[in-house]
């Protein structure tokens, strides 16, 4: 009886050198800042969407899971905290956000204070903790204008990625700085951890699948 041997296998170390493409659903809080930003990145299986309304973000979110569209994608919320001081019961909120977004399998990007904090990190330290205000003041001299009035309109958040890529920014460092302030906080209530941005695991894993 004639005995044949194993198939041949496909080569294990082609296999090993490329992962396994991935699907996102990144659903930004806000108009234009945080969209534009992740719509730069060239990851050609992620969807983003523009969410208004703040207070509902991770409810929306976990309605679109349960969507077929939406079952095999990896689904970040992106949003702020954005402190207001008269606002009593905001810290209760923001915390119980993250904390049901987790549980739904919803991942969760947030900034406190805000998104612009993961823009400086780019270019220096920031380590005090402040409002976004603040914040405003350094990326005015840092890319000299009136952030304020200007940074958050569409023909300005459209070239954000273009004035990172051009300029001395380095994002292998704005990931280590906040990656610094996240061991810093990582034990306190979300409210508490100023100044702190978790973009950087989202930009860390769309990195893995950018298209070169």
């Amino acid at each position: 009886m004639k005995k044949f041997g194993k198939p041949i296998s496909k080569n294990p170390y082609l296999e090993e050198k490329f992962e396994k493409s991935k699907t996102f659903l990144i659903i930004c809080e806000g108009k234009n800042t945080e969209f534009d930003y992740f719509s730069a990145i060239p990851v050609l299986t992620t969807k983003i969407i523009k969410y208004l309304n703040r207070n509902t973000i991770v409810e929306e979110a976990i309605k679109l899971s349960r969507i077929e569209e939406h079952k095999n994608r990896e689904i970040w919320c992106v949003f702020d905290y954005d402190f207001e001081i008269n606002n009593v019961s905001q810290a209760l909120k923001f915390n119980f956000d993250i904390e049901f977004a987790k549980k739904n399998n919803i991942k969760v990007a947030f900034s406190n204070d805000c998104f612009e904090l993961w823009f400086i990190l780019h270019y220096q330290d920031f380590v005090k903790q402040t409002s976004r205000k603040e914040y405003f003041k350094t990326l005015n001299r840092i890319w000299n204008i009136n952030y304020e009035k200007k940074g958050k309109k569409g023909n300005f958040t459209k070239n954000i990625d273009s004035k990172l890529q051009n300029s001395p920014s380095d994002e292998g460092k704005a990931i280590e700085r906040a990656k610094n302030l996240y061991k810093k906080f990582k034990n306190l209530t979300f409210d508490k951890q100023n100044p702190c941005t978790m973009v950087f695991q989202l930009v860390e894993e769309l990195n893995k699948y950018k298209k070169s």
